[in-house]
């Protein structure tokens, strides 16, 4: 019984590294699309940030849009 759940324990941790492997291998091939991805985030940010300056400094309404730490936008009552 002692060999049988050796064989299974270290069937499951093949298993496993080769899993990883294929992480590994899958994130070195796209490591440059990911970079490239969070880059355009960032950019795409720095532009919506802008416009909500620009709403908020027009615009005198009862309201006022924000920008959150999260990246999401809202828009609260009161003046900005």
């Amino acid at each position: 019984m002692k060999h049988l759940n050796k064989k299974c324990g270290l069937a499951i941790l093949f298993k496993l590294i080769m899993n990883v492997k294929i992480l590994i291998d899958l994130f070195k091939t796209k490591k440059d699309r990911l970079e490239e991805i969070i880059s355009l985030a960032k950019q795409e940010i720095e532009t919506w940030k802008n416009i909500i300056d620009i709403f908020n400094s027009r615009f005198l309404c009862s309201f006022y849009c924000k920008f959150k730490k999260s990246g999401r936008y809202y828009f609260k009552t009161g003046s900005g």
